[in-house]
């Protein structure tokens, strides 16, 4: 675990500084389009490359996945990241986003860092050592009821397929939640949970890349994370459902009534 200590000191440099340069080039954006509604941006490509660079300089035996290049390498000893999560709000001038890197060892995520580079904010954490925002540790709600809580989700815009299924989610949310909340990045929704911002978090069709860090860090902030109910884990499916652990099984049951899944009891 003390390896871990230095991949995390190393990931958060590495990532604090290409993320305060994506920060710098949003005057001087380039975009593109990967496919409808899915947007990709020069900074995008180079702070990903800068990332990859510099850590396989630094670990050239581990293996790298990222959004806008691919995997290669050792998969057992993967870096995982995900270069601008929240692309659409980032060429926008919002500042909904985050340069998003997990250490996964033997499949599991073992170092997670999400830094905010327009407010500075750094979340981190490392597996069975705890989870910190700006090197101060953090810890999920303590909310028993969803009327007193707000829950964080998503439109999945890109996966047609989920319009109905999260329609009836949105109303039964506005039926038995305090609030809800839609940032544009995943990485930070997952943040917000592991800081006590939210008490839960709904997502489908996401990405190993897009929550790897987010998830270890909720773990280590004292919350759970699960795939839908009667599925295989988020990590597997990329349908997340956060919660402080509290609120769980009230979070899986909109949502097994909403996709129309079987209950896990």
């Amino acid at each position: 675990m003390e390896v871990w200590h230095q991949r995390l000191d190393d990931a958060i440099r590495i990532v604090t500084a290409a993320g305060d340069e994506a920060r710098r080039a949003q005057a001087h954006l380039v975009v593109g389009h990967k496919m409808d509604n899915d947007y990709v941006t020069q900074v995008d490509q180079d702070t990903e490359r800068h990332i990859r660079q510099a850590l396989l300089a630094r670990y050239p035996q581990d293996g790298f996945w990222g959004e806008e290049y691919g995997a290669a390498g050792d998969e057992d000893h993967l870096w995982v990241l995900d270069p601008i999560d929240g692309t659409t709000n980032y060429i926008r001038g919002m500042e909904e986003y985050a340069v998003s890197l997990a250490y996964l060892c033997g499949g599991q995520p073992a170092v997670g860092v999400v830094y905010c580079p327009r407010t500075g904010s750094l979340y981190t954490a490392i597996r069975e050592k705890g989870a910190w925002k700006d090197g101060q540790p953090i810890r999920v709600s303590a909310d028993k009821c969803l009327r007193e809580t707000v829950i964080g989700m998503a439109f999945a815009h890109r996966n047609p397929e989920f319009a109905s299924s999260i329609q009836r989610m949105i109303e039964r949310l506005m039926a038995q939640a305090g609030d809800m909340r839609r940032s544009g990045s995943a990485a930070l929704d997952l943040c917000r949970v592991a800081e006590g911002a939210y008490g839960g978090y709904i997502e489908p069709g996401l990405n190993l890349y897009d929550i790897a860090a987010g998830v270890l860090i909720v773990q280590e902030a004292g919350g759970r994370i699960s795939g839908f109910p009667s599925e295989a884990g988020a990590l597997q499916t990329g349908n997340v459902l956060a919660s402080n652990g509290l609120l769980h099984r009230a979070i899986e049951s909109i949502v097994a009534d909403s996709f129309q899944l079987n209950r896990v009891e």
